[in-house]
């Protein structure tokens, strides 16, 4: 049981040890022994402010971030921006991100915003903002996914923040002037919320852009919410629309696996002078159906195609 004698003297360490190194254990001791005590939160903010060196101030800072009180946000936030050393920024980002406290939000999106600030340091700015998931915070998250240094990043973390995310996404798609739309549609089905069917539906249909309706059509089937197959069968038979949007709308019926796909299905197989591309993931899709119904069709397709086994391969692996 931690004491409140065991407390003051960890206190008085922090406040009064010579070396660097002393102050850093007394933090040390605090944090293994689970202290959240509101008495050790100035010291700590004195420490990560004035602390003499870096691995110092980066303990308290760590330490202010796990207790999670919100008298810590402010002085954080001035760590984050002051602070002369990376290491130190991005510990305090990280902190604000555990606490969570709305009034971060401005300056982490300065951070992020920063392309001459580190990049770890740019990092866990944009994992602290999807920890806050304010919508000021996940449009900042959105609009950062144009920045190749980080995207795959940010992709991640709106995949994390999971629904919370779905109607700044949903706002941002319907953006035409927003060049990250597929990697948002993307992102939606990663995430796979029903919210997102009617807007991806839309994109797929009649977006302008290529790999939105690509990147839609394939969210939909990893959503798999049966309002989708309408639209998508509608898409597998539109001759005139690329292969490739043809293609992966079949791989889409097969992911939500309705049987009513079937029939369209099967007159791809069967359809002589249809692509090849289209046809595979029609094949494909069929057997993730109901074969009582699909076997037939496929076996016939697969004797009269020898190379057809080596192109299923990559489809397997979601290729």
């Amino acid at each position: 049981m931690v004491t409140d004698k065991f407390i003051q003297e960890q206190i008085e360490k922090l406040e009064s040890s010579e070396t660097w190194r002393e102050k850093r254990e007394a933090i040390r001791a605090l944090e293994y022994a689970e202290v959240c005590d509101p008495i050790i939160i100035q010291p700590l903010i004195v420490t990560a402010q004035k602390g003499k060196h870096r691995i110092l101030r980066r303990t308290a800072v760590r330490l202010l971030g796990k207790i999670g009180d919100p008298k810590a946000v402010e002085p954080l936030v001035i760590v984050l921006l002051k602070n002369q050393t990376s290491d130190v920024r991005g510990a305090a980002a990280q902190a604000l991100g555990q606490i969570g406290d709305i009034r971060a939000v401005e300056p982490l999106i300065a951070i992020l915003e920063d392309l001459a600030e580190e990049t770890y340091v740019r990092e866990n700015a944009l994992e602290a903002l999807g920890k806050i998931a304010s919508n000021r915070a996940l449009e900042a998250l959105v609009a950062t996914l144009k920045d190749d240094g980080i995207s795959k990043k940010v992709f991640m973390t709106l995949i994390q923040v999971g629904e919370s995310a779905v109607e700044t996404l949903i706002s941002a798609l319907g953006n035409e002037s927003n060049e990250m739309r597929d990697k948002i549609a993307c992102i939606m089905g990663e995430i796979g919320d029903n919210k997102a069917v009617e807007p991806l539906i839309i994109a797929a249909l009649g977006d302008n852009d290529y790999a939105v309706r690509v990147w839609s059509v394939t969210a939909l089937g990893n959503i798999g919410d049966a309002r989708a197959i309408e639209p998508l069968v509608r898409l597998l038979c539109c001759k005139d629309l690329p292969i490739r949007i043809r293609g992966h709308a079949a791989e889409a019926l097969g992911k939500i696996g309705d049987d009513s796909a079937i029939e369209p299905l099967i007159k791809v197989l069967e359809d002589q002078r249809e692509e090849w591309f289209v046809k595979d993931r029609g094949a494909y899709a069929l057997l993730q159906l109901d074969e009582n119904k699909t076997a037939l069709p496929l076996l016939r397709y697969l004797k009269q195609d020898p190379d057809i086994k080596a192109r299923f391969k990559p489809l397997e692996h979601g290729d």
